[in-house]
């Protein structure tokens, strides 16, 4: 059998029309729908150019056929949520990489995936990207034999980082990334505008 090398990226994505329901004040379900679309496609394609594979996991056919038609592999989810999602991905690439990237679909900037991953390639540990806020999680790489238990949601940032410690695993965090912005709530919107 072979050794199995490197990272693998997973991008979880909701159905688009049913994601970025906490910008329902401001957007109406058709922009919401193709704002997911386009963060997602920004995602995916930015994992895509990181020469490593991805793997979108979704729960409907919609979704699947769009991102096969990007040209990643698609897990259905049979779980629901990003922890399952996350958990569902690791055994899938058991014995198919080292390490796995669970990356939100929602950056607004995802263009600096590529380096972040060649960055936690040094690293045999844990890669944690908190979001803006420093509360969340946008990136976490974390390898794929670790009986890491996924926690995301409000505060997942800290948890992840004590999950790290408690299974032993020196976290390297890696703020002040325009990989920290994601896409949650309406005062998110105005990072769409800045480059990066």
């Amino acid at each position: 059998m072979a050794v199995p090398s490197g990272t693998a990226i997973v991008v979880p994505v909701k159905a688009f029309d049913r994601a970025k329901e906490r910008l329902a004040g401001v957007l109406d379900v058709a922009e919401r729908a193709a704002l997911a679309e386009r963060l997602a496609r920004g995602v995916v394609t930015a994992a895509l150019s990181a020469a490593r594979p991805v793997l979108v996991v979704c729960d409907d056919d919609a979704t699947e056929a769009w991102a096969a038609a990007l040209g990643a592999g698609v897990l259905r989810q049979s779980g629901s949520g990003l922890d399952a999602a996350a958990t569902e991905a690791r055994t899938h690439l058991q014995g198919r990489a080292q390490r796995i990237a669970v990356v939100h679909a929602d950056l607004a900037h995802p263009g600096g995936l590529p380096a972040l991953l060649d960055l936690a390639d040094l690293s045999p540990g844990a890669t944690i990207v908190p979001d803006h806020r420093r509360d969340g999680t946008t990136v976490l790489v974390v390898p794929v034999d670790a009986p890491f238990a996924f926690a995301y949601g409000p505060g997942s940032f800290e948890r992840h980082r004590r999950e790290a410690g408690r299974l032993g695993v020196q976290p390297v965090i890696v703020e002040e990334s325009l990989l920290a912005t994601d896409i949650d709530l309406p005062e998110d919107l105005a990072a769409l505008d800045r480059g990066g």
